[in-house]
Parts: structure tokens; sequence; C-alpha cells
């Protein structure tokens, strides 16, 4: 894509890897929960634990990439900005889900769940899309925190 682009690249084409997840979150949190209601063999469950981690990990890594290549002099402060929301959805999901395993039995929680983890998972269309004009309109703000941070001593 940067050969197409005179050989620059955007932090926007790194998104296009998100592709994976728009399959694996469905199909890891779909086998979950069906594999779980209807007692398949434990390997099933297993085998979507380890899909399920890798989406977690590859989501985790493409946003603080995402975010880096974005806006490099407050690095830090992106990947804190990231840690925390990760770990605020940790929270809100492992405190929420048991309502809705209890409510809705499993099978039905894990495939709303995985439709939820879909539109989650496709949003990366819309920085696609729209993040180099999200970026482009910030810049004058971006620069000003960052000459802020650099004052302050506070950027590595």
């Amino acid at each position: 894509m940067a050969r197409r682009n005179n050989g620059i690249m955007q932090p926007e084409y790194r998104l296009w890897l998100f592709g994976l997840s728009v399959v694996l979150i469905p199909s890891g949190l779909v086998l979950w929960g069906v594999g779980a209601a209807h007692q398949v063999h434990w390997f099933g469950l297993v085998f979507a634990m380890g899909v399920i981690a890798f989406t977690n990990s590859l989501g985790l890594q493409l946003s603080v990439s995402y975010c880096i290549d974005s806006y490099r002099e407050l690095s830090g402060e992106a990947i804190v900005t990231v840690i925390l929301i990760r770990n605020s959805m940790s929270f809100g999901i492992g405190y929420g889900i048991t309502l809705w395993v209890t409510n809705l039995g499993l099978q039905n929680a894990f495939v709303v769940a995985s439709m939820v983890g879909l539109a989650q998972a496709l949003t990366f269309l819309l920085m696609i899309k729209f993040g180099y004009r999200l970026r482009k309109a910030s810049a004058g703000r971006y620069r000003a925190y960052a000459e802020q941070m650099m004052a302050a001593g506070l950027v590595h």
C-alpha cells in the first residue's frame, strides 16, 4: 500500500490486519458459547479460548501500533490510554458476563457477545476511511499538546 502512496506509510495501512478479527472474534465466541452449552469435547473449548486470546492480543498490538504511528511524540500516553481502556473493558465484561449467562444461557449469551464483538471489530473500517482526516483535523491540538509535554520534560 505504501508503494501506491509514493513510498509513504500511513498508520491506517496497519488496520487492515483487523480483518482477521472480524472473522476470528465471532467464531471464537460462538464456538465457546455453543460448545459449552452443548458439551462438546474439551479440546473445542480450549481451541475457542485460544482463538479468543489470539484476537485479544492482536487487537491490543494493532491498537498500540496505530496510536504510536499516529501520535509518535505522545506514545507513552497513548499506550497508557489503550491499556486503561482494555482493562476497563475486561473488568466490565467479566463483571457483566455472569448476568448474561444466567439470564440468557451460555449459547445465547455468547452469540450476542459474538455480534457485539463483530460490531466492535468492524469499526476498523471507519478508521481506515476517516482516520487520516481525523489525524489531520487534530494536528494543531496534537502539536500544541506535544510541545507542552516536551517543555515539561514528559516526552521520551
